[in-house]
This record gives C-alpha cells, structure tokens and sequence, in this order.
C-alpha cells in the first residue's frame, strides 16, 4: 500500500508521540491513515528527564515503546482489493519488526501491535531523533486471515488454494 511516517523529534525531549499519519505509495496516492504512538521514557534514571541531553541523561538507557493501533479512512475498493495487511519498521536496530497478517474487513480496520527496543542515550541519538523519522510500510497481502472465535485461532489461507467459486463471492459484503 504505502508508507507512513512520523518525525522523531519529540523523544529527544522524552515526549509521547500520537498521530494520525497518511499511508502514502510509491505514486503519491494516498490510502487513510495510520495512528501510531511512540512512549519513550529512561528506564535507570531517578529524576525526572525534560531532555535527553541533560547532565546525569547521557549513558543511561532509554525504552521506546511502538504502538501502531489502526488505519482509517480506507477506501471500499482497496478493502475489497487487499484481503490482508501488515505493517512492518525499524527503528534503532538493523531489524525489521513486523506484524502478523490483519484482516481488512473494515474501512477503519484495528491493529494493535507494538514493539519495543531500548537504546543507550548518547549525542548521537539525540541527533538522530532531531533529524529522523520511522517509516513504517503498510503492506497488502494476497492472503485470506481467517479468524476462529470459539479457539481464537488464526488460518492463513494463500487465495490460489481456494476455490473459484469461493473466490468470486468475497468481495462481496
């Protein structure tokens, strides 16, 4: 689908972040938005921390908690279209964390998948949060997610593996 970025200028200042940002493609087109909240805070630290910068910050570690919790605002064609997504970034690690498939049933689907990483705070990253975002791509699958609710299983099911017949009535609501 596309990506969504948010600045992260505010975790040099130790400063929750909650947004609402466009999904935006390769072509410009745009696809809603995704809310994302970013809750850093200095885990070995005694006072309270104002910036990251300060005296007594430096060499002490820092927990940044990634939360990205929904879309809104699809089209109907694209829920139609894409019968899954997941959203995958990298912040502070050469890694990718990625989420489980979701399954697009909604023009405001729910996502509610974090992640976390701790860093130790140095000039560097106080740098970088001044002058970085997180990318965090927003991805269709061709996959069918398929949830149970009497065992809260999830089946993945590739779409080359069903039916036709079944096929064609899915884009029905």
């Amino acid at each position: 689908m596309g990506v969504a970025r948010i600045q992260l200028e505010a975790l040099k200042y130790i400063l929750d972040i909650h947004e609402y940002t466009p999904i935006v493609s390769n072509s410009g087109k745009s696809y809603g938005e995704l809310e994302v909240a970013m809750i850093p805070s200095v885990i070995d630290c005694q006072t309270e921390v104002e910036d990251l910068e300060e005296e007594g910050v430096l060499g002490k570690h820092m927990e940044i908690t990634t939360q990205v919790r929904s879309v809104r605002g699809l089209s109907f064609d694209a829920v139609q279209s894409f019968k899954s997504f997941f959203v995958r970034w990298r912040i502070l690690s050469r890694e990718w964390t990625k989420s489980v498939c979701f399954p697009l049933d909604s023009i405001n689907p729910t996502i509610g998948y974090q992640s976390r990483v701790t860093a130790k705070v140095t000039r560097d990253l106080c740098k970088f949060f001044c002058s970085a975002a997180l990318c965090i791509e927003v991805s269709h699958t061709t996959i069918l997610v398929v949830f149970s609710t009497s065992s809260h299983n999830l089946t993945i099911i590739p779409l080359f593996f069903l039916p036709s017949y079944f096929c064609a009535g899915m884009g029905k609501r």
